[in-house]
């Protein structure tokens, strides 16, 4: 199987049991989050209030609070992050601290980065963007001329 099992004890600590190395570490999850399938999270990691997806990977050293993080992501080595959507296939380089922020399908957050009310759009989406606002923009000035 996944090579990790996890049991939740009285308190809000999960002591986890790894197979391949056979030794301990421990995280702390609040009662308000649910962590998803195959989730792999290295030591001294808190969860409060937060969702956490499938198949994430989250690295030591690691506060997540009221946050959402879809399936796929990876989040490395003392990372924070507080009231964000971090949709499917983010990876979040290390040092990195965002706040009331959204980050998109397959977008990297470079090491060290420190956001706060950003929505951070991976480069294959702008294109879809930029067509949809020119569009928009050409139809603004046609329904001007169509109202005189």
């Amino acid at each position: 199987s996944s090579g990790i099992n996890a049991e939740y004890g009285g308190s809000d600590y999960v002591f986890v049991f790894r197979k391949i190395t056979n030794s301990f570490c421990l995280f702390q999850v609040g009662k308000c989050s649910r962590l998803g399938n195959s989730v792999k999270i290295a030591e001294k990691c808190s969860f409060k209030r937060s969702f956490i997806g499938d198949r994430v990977q989250i690295g030591p050293h690691c506060k997540i609070v009221d946050t959402v993080i879809m399936d796929d992501v990876t989040i490395e080595d003392n990372v924070s992050l507080t009231n964000c959507i971090v949709c499917k296939g983010v990876v979040i380089r290390n040092k990195c601290t965002l706040k009331d922020s959204r980050i998109c399908d397959g977008f990297e957050v470079a090491s060290g980065s420190d956001y706060v009310g950003e929505s951070l759009v991976a480069d294959s989406e702008i294109p879809n963007m930029m067509s949809f606002s020119i569009y928009n923009s050409g139809r603004g000035s046609d329904a001007e001329d169509l109202s005189k």
